[in-house]
């Protein structure tokens, strides 16, 4: 829905613009068919696939289980779980880590609305330099500088925006306390962390050490998860049943 609105408000513009409905079409199709439009439609298509594949396989639900294991601090776990959660365009973002949240936020103390605002701060906390997120790929194409260099000049405020928040709505509260979890699933034996997490950590290696063309670095993520994890007849049908047409569009643009 969103898609059509975008195109319908375009549309507006360019007739109130004074632009003919040939002229308008002529410029879209330009647009479109641009370098940087179809490098950004490989990029984000390729984030997508991948995105949906880790929840249908559960390796991010084996990757929370594994932090829980690690980090005790109710603290800690409540910023890190929404933080972690965000780093990608997960469908259903803002209620997948609600529930842990809660959990974590009730085990301290918190309010609904402290709770909220938590999950809503550090699910969005990465947002200007994590470079999976598809609006800074697209302000990097637009102002037509590195991604990395604008990802350089956000590093700075966005730590000191982590530091701040947590202590302002976390670290100073005196109820927050080093606290055992009651109840936490074991990680699935045979397993290490390092294979659950490599199909996120493989694009970063590729396009930041090795300079490597970040389309070919989220693809060889992608092809990591998808060797290393159980995949069945069905969860292959109910992926592609979710990203068909983005996924042909791709494999069209690769070709």
């Amino acid at each position: 829905m969103l898609g059509y609105l975008l195109i319908l408000g375009a549309l507006i513009l360019g007739l109130a613009a004074g632009y003919d409905l040939p002229q308008i079409a002529a410029y879209f199709l330009q647009g479109l068919l641009e370098k940087g439009t179809l490098q950004l439609l490989r990029v984000i298509t390729l984030i997508e696939m991948l995105t949906i594949f880790l929840e249908l396989t559960g390796s991010l639900q084996r990757i929370l289980a594994f932090l829980r294991r690690i980090f005790e601090n109710s603290g800690v776990l409540i910023a890190l779980v929404p933080s972690l959660l965000g780093f990608f365009p997960v469908p259903g973002g803002a209620m997948l880590p609600a529930p842990m949240v809660g959990i974590y936020g009730d085990e301290i103390g918190f309010k609904a609305n402290r709770k909220a605002t938590i999950n809503l701060f550090f699910r969005h906390i990465w947002d200007l330099v994590f470079p999976f997120k598809p609006h800074l790929i697209l302000a990097a194409t637009v102002v037509n500088i590195p991604l990395f260099n604008l990802i350089g000049w956000h590093l700075p405020v966005t730590l000191a925006s982590v530091l701040v928040g947590f202590w302002f709505l976390i670290g100073r509260d005196p109820r927050l306390k080093s606290l055992l979890p009651t109840n936490h699933e074991d990680p699935p034996r045979g397993r290490p962390l390092w294979i659950e997490v490599a199909p996120l950590v493989i694009p970063l290696v590729l396009a930041l050490g090795l300079r490597i063309d970040f389309v070919y670095a989220m693809a060889a993520g992608l092809l990591f998860g998808l060797l290393t994890q159980k995949v069945s007849g069905s969860m292959l049908k109910k992926w592609f049943s979710k990203e068909s047409a983005p996924s042909s569009f791709l494999f069209w643009l690769l070709s």
